[in-house]
């Protein structure tokens, strides 16, 4: 049992969860407030901050413990290791209270409006709004009767009254793998700058999906870091090379920092002058977390194929292609309804057959769909347009 176990519970060489929650607490600001969800997310965290004093400025709400006044009122009073307090316009009787009741209703239609200084905006920003005002959706809804009942959440209405009583003096920061439901209808006012997405008053340009800070995006993922207990770019990766077996919940931190470099790859390719940088950002990543030793997922080897497709490297193209194409044929009969993600198999199917004109093949899967579907519909009469038009392309 010993010898052949062995590699998959040694930890030796294992520094994956240290620099997991290094390079999150480098993704923020000083004395910035970092939004979590759960125990992967916060206890590596408090370890670093605890036991090797790295950036103790920053303070952790955890939004799985702040449902419970205990918690909120240590973030409200305590001062760990000298870091500031979290702003709350609450008093301890109302946190006391707040826990007991289990939420609030709310009016989901409502508008909210925050104060905004000037100070918030960058100096290089010509219009700056003394308010935003946006609405928050309901996160819990229950019938009374033949009425339904919005509200939000315990950490919905904390996490409101931090940005409320913060003011915009602080940076609040949302880690990455935090839901969106937990944004609180602001998620067009987040700006990715690591690991982290930093609220912002200003609504950025979401071409990709996501709005990035690719200033400080490339100086994390570019810069391999020495550590520092102070607030520093670039990140570690220690582990990723040394052919070490990572279990599953690793294996998916591994393929988020893939996600990040994607990202940025995508946001680079908006801009055709910048494609040696495209270039520069996979090969930062096959060189931080090489293929070898951590196998890329068929929707990271489609991701990687369609960024090489809009360079027109028909040759890389091709290499990511052909296996993502191939285990995704395989996963696709676990998907039967319409490709609504863009990872659903059918979606990664279609792309990669369009890509390479082969237009019959994407009719053929898309036969295998409801026809009663309209986005279905939209599909097949698009391609046979296309072949109608174009003979040469049938093959």
């Amino acid at each position: 049992m010993l010898r052949v176990n062995y590699p998959y519970q040694s930890r030796a060489n294992n520094y994956l969860p240290y620099d997991y929650a290094y390079n999150l607490l480098q993704s923020v600001d000083k004395n910035a407030i970092l939004i979590t969800n759960g125990d992967n997310d916060t206890f590596p965290l408090w370890c670093l901050q605890s036991v090797y004093g790295v950036r103790q400025d920053v303070r952790v709400v955890n939004l799985s413990l702040g449902q419970i006044d205990w918690y909120m009122l240590q973030l409200k009073n305590e001062r760990p290791y000298g870091a500031l307090t979290v702003p709350m316009t609450m008093s301890d009787e109302q946190i006391k209270k707040l826990s007991n009741v289990g939420g609030q209703i709310w009016d989901e239609n409502k508008l909210v409006t925050l104060d905004v200084p000037e100070s918030a905006y960058p100096d290089t920003m010509k219009s700056k709004p003394d308010k935003l005002v946006f609405k928050i959706p309901a996160t819990f809804k229950q019938q009374e009767g033949n009425q339904t009942v919005t509200g939000l959440r315990i950490n919905d209405l904390l996490v409101f009254d931090i940005i409320k009583a913060n003011k915009w003096q602080r940076p609040i920061y949302f880690s990455i793998t935090v839901s969106p439901e937990y944004y609180l209808g602001l998620g067009e006012y987040l700006s990715l700058e690591g690991m982290a997405q930093k609220l912002v008053p200003y609504k950025g340009d979401k071409t990709i999906g996501i709005t990035i800070n690719e200033q400080k995006m490339k100086k994390n993922l570019f810069n391999n870091s020495n550590i520092s207990k102070t607030p520093q770019s670039g990140f570690l990766f220690r582990s990723a090379n040394k052919g070490i077996f990572f279990e599953q919940t690793q294996s998916r931190m591994l393929d988020m920092y893939r996600t990040l470099y994607t990202w940025l790859a995508d946001y680079y390719l908006l801009d055709s002058t910048k494609n040696n940088l495209v270039i520069a950002t996979l090969n930062k990543m096959q060189e931080n977390i090489p293929e070898k030793d951590i196998p890329l997922d068929y929707r990271e080897k489609y991701n990687i194929a369609m960024i090489y497709y809009r360079l027109n490297d028909s040759k890389k193209f091709e290499e990511y292609a052909r296996e993502a194409y191939d285990e995704a044929y395989l996963d696709r009969k676990n998907y039967t309804r319409n490709p609504q993600s863009k990872y659903n198999p059918y979606s990664i199917l279609l792309d990669i057959s369009e890509a390479r004109g082969d237009y019959k093949t994407s009719l053929n899967l898309l036969n295998e769909l409801p026809q009663n579907d309209p986005s279905v519909v939209l599909k097949k009469d698009r391609i046979n347009s296309i072949l109608k038009g174009n003979p040469t392309e049938q093959k």
